[in-house]
């Protein structure tokens, strides 16, 4: 007999019973700072085609580097174009595969021999390998599904396309980051039906050259880098990093708007619609109030307008 549908699944998702405009102020300011409104949108798509709460962060936002087929420039070197492709998480995988009731847990990820990456004056410690191993109930029976080898030289990303050197999250976890990705490559094995798109911890940083396959989710054309070097960051960025960079400026239209001072707006308490949609977050991250008073120092009902993007921050921060 057939399985109904979870009743987690059935239930309307507070999040998308808001209005776009307001949903897209929150996740403009909050989840998906500095991104484009065309990029934002797209999210909101793929989520209701998907029945997924935006707030949760299911998908992410990732620049990347494609090279156009049939330019050169005047030098005779390829062409490359930067666009914003919508790819999901981890978080989502593992989402999927609980959604069908036969995942049965993951076990401890094995890793190879540590090396040392070395380029000039800079080293890194990383692992040869990594293997994870995932198990799915089949035919009343749990089944294990390994990942295989994920080589740490073959996956990592580098900062750019005319260097070997890792990018900034690579440098930083480079045995979580493999981890990750060898988890990814052994959900998508354990449950192929959820589909066969890369995750964004697996693609971000990565060029896409004219021969390459992009991944199977939507994807948009986003800002063109006038020299093909680094990308425009305009994605998943504060305008604080942009005011580091010398000589860097936020585009207009990307600008996040000012947060309330205090005793403007910002000291309002939360609408219902605000806290429901903060208590359904909770939830979903496996987090109570208790949880967020130890963090703020007060309960949902004790939040104001000008704290609701930082709690939420900190919740999709949590739930990943």
């Amino acid at each position: 007999m057939k399985k109904s549908a979870p009743a987690a699944i059935k239930a309307e998702i507070p999040s998308l019973l808001m209005s776009e405009v307001e949903l897209i102020k929150v996740l403009e300011s909050s989840i998906y700072p500095g991104a484009t409104l065309e990029s934002i949108k797209l999210v909101i798509g793929y989520c209701k085609a998907n029945h997924l709460d935006p707030m949760q962060k299911p998908v992410h936002i990732v620049p990347m580097s494609v090279k156009v087929s049939g330019k050169k420039t005047d030098a005779g070197k390829d062409v490359y174009e930067y666009r914003d492709v919508i790819m999901p998480g981890i978080g989502l995988y593992r989402t999927n595969a609980a959604r069908t009731d036969q995942y049965v847990g993951i076990d401890a990820a094995q890793f190879g021999e540590t090396k040392t990456f070395t380029q000039d004056e800079f080293k890194l410690d990383f692992p040869e390998w990594c293997e994870v191993s995932v198990h799915r109930q089949v035919a009343d029976l749990p089944r294990k599904f390994s990942s295989g080898r994920i080589y740490w030289l073959e996956t990592y990303a580098t900062a750019g396309r005319d260097t070997k050197m890792p990018n900034a999250m690579w440098k930083k976890r480079p045995f979580g980051q493999l981890e990750k990705c060898a988890e990814a490559m052994a959900l998508r094995r354990a449950f192929p039906e959820l589909g066969a798109a890369a995750t964004a911890e697996e693609m971000e940083g990565k060029v896409i050259g004219v021969d390459d396959d992009l991944p199977a989710v939507p994807a948009l054309e986003g800002p063109k880098s006038k020299d093909g070097g680094e990308p425009p960051r305009n994605v998943g960025e504060r305008a604080a990093d942009w005011n580091q960079r010398p000589g860097a400026e936020l585009p207009p239209e990307n600008k996040p708007e000012p947060q309330p001072k205090q005793g403007s707006n910002g000291d309002k308490p939360l609408s219902p619609t605000q806290q429901k949609i903060l208590r359904n977050s909770l939830e979903r991250a496996a987090l109570n109030e208790l949880d967020l008073s130890t963090k703020f120092g007060v309960n949902v009902d004790g939040l104001t307008v000008g704290q609701f993007n930082d709690v939420s921050a900190w919740i999709a921060e949590r739930a990943s």
